[in-house]
């Protein structure tokens, strides 16, 4: 009985560290991990078992069909990414056995277990969704009990083998699972066991099943887009930073500038610039608005998300000020773009509708004029950086 509860705790503990929600970050093989209630698969299936305990193999026994029953499996499996997964399965069943002289034995038995699932095609072969055949392999323990009249084994049992799956729906495979069941013949019924007095002997139990499995919630996979670094934010300033340098080349000072861009980073962790980095920004865009009115600025976003983080709400904070103290018949067009490497179309432009939507806002609150303001989404049509896909996260003032 301890070790039957040990293998129910094992699996529990592994079923609930999994339950969190993994965080979208590059996973296995550069994919983006899904959260917890997707993935899933629910199989159900039933086939032929074959019971081997003389030793290993089939020697040593009746005819083969007096050892050959019938299985019922059903199972819960949760892919954390295209490779690696893991499920809980119950399988039962009828068991016939038979002593090599004669004897015959039916028996009911069931085993639950959990098992660690590798998709081989996946890992060999790269990630495919269009993919019909996958081979799985798996591995797993579990417990056994084997009921032979009143006289009844029970004890811990391992057990492998292969899924070869064939997708025949966007939610539905058709599988064909080979297992081996392995279990001591100590833990075998004592009928069965008393053949075997010196206990050294592993029995078998070997199936073949066919299931239907149904998929669930997210399916497939998307590959992984590194989060932002320090490092791609600086290169995205600088760009911004060129150009309004080009055009107050002439009076403008590099150096200053500069210190000003490590203000503005220095800004996205401490949520806002200190009040003279702040006085600073405000002047140099004053400056720049000055001697070229038409230059653009660009208010970048994470990935699918359409709220303001401190740092661009800083650079907000000086776009208001240039406005509010710039000619007051100028009106500004804000315009909301999405890349075109996440989502898709139709979501891709409702972000990009909310990402000028929250810039508009955000410059009315700090008092500029709705009259001087536009805004619009283009979604991921327009593309204006395709060379940097995360720039296109964005809305562009011009």
């Amino acid at each position: 009985m301890k070790k039957i509860l040990l293998v129910c705790a094992l699996g529990l503990f592994a079923l609930g560290a999994s339950a969190q929600e993994v965080a979208k970050k590059p996973s296995f093989k550069g994919f983006v991990n899904n959260g917890f209630w997707d993935n899933w698969e629910i199989t159900v299936g039933g086939g032929m078992n074959y019971v081997g305990y003389n030793g290993v193999g089939f020697s040593g026994q009746n005819n083969s069909g007096d050892c050959v029953g019938w299985a019922l499996e059903g199972s819960a499996t949760k892919w954390f990414n295209p490779v690696v997964g893991a499920r809980v399965q119950l399988i039962g069943g009828r068991l016939n056995m038979s002593d090599g002289k004669g004897g015959e034995y039916k028996n009911n038995y069931i085993m639950p277990h959990v098992d660690a699932m590798v998709n081989l095609s996946n890992w060999i072969g790269g990630y495919r969704e269009d993919r019909v055949y996958y081979a799985t392999v798996f591995g797993g323990a579990g417990a056994n009990f084997i009921d032979v009249k009143e006289d009844a084994g029970k004890g811990l049992a391992v057990d492998f083998g292969l899924v070869n799956t064939f997708r025949i729906a966007p939610r539905f495979d058709l599988n064909l699972e080979l297992k081996t069941i392995m279990l001591s013949s100590h833990d075998m019924p004592q009928p069965i066991y008393n053949m075997h007095k010196n206990g050294d002997e592993i029995s078998q139990i070997y199936s073949a099943t066919i299931g239907l499995t149904y998929r669930f919630n997210k399916r497939g996979w998307e590959r992984g887009v590194p989060g932002y670094t320090a490092e791609d934010i600086k290169a995205f300033q600088d760009a911004v930073a060129a150009g309004a340098a080009a055009a107050a080349a002439a009076e403008a000072d590099k150096a200053k500038l500069a210190k000003q861009l490590k203000d503005a980073e220095a800004a996205r962790d401490a949520a806002l610039a200190d009040a003279d980095a702040a006085a600073r920004d405000a002047a140099a865009a004053r400056e720049a608005a000055a001697k070229k009115k038409d230059a653009p600025m660009i208010v970048l976003y994470d990935i699918n998300a359409a709220t303001l983080s401190p740092k661009e709400k800083t650079r907000l904070d000086l776009m208001a000020d240039m406005i509010k103290n710039g000619p007051k018949d100028r009106v500004y067009n804000l315009e909301g773009h999405a890349d075109k490497q996440t989502g898709s179309a139709a979501f891709n432009q409702k972000v990009s509708d909310q990402r000028a939507k929250a810039a508009y806002d955000y410059l009315v609150k700090k008092g500029v004029n709705p009259d001087q303001l536009t805004y619009k989404g283009y979604g991921d049509v327009q593309n204006p950086y395709p060379a940097v896909q995360k720039a296109n996260r964005s809305v562009i003032i011009k």
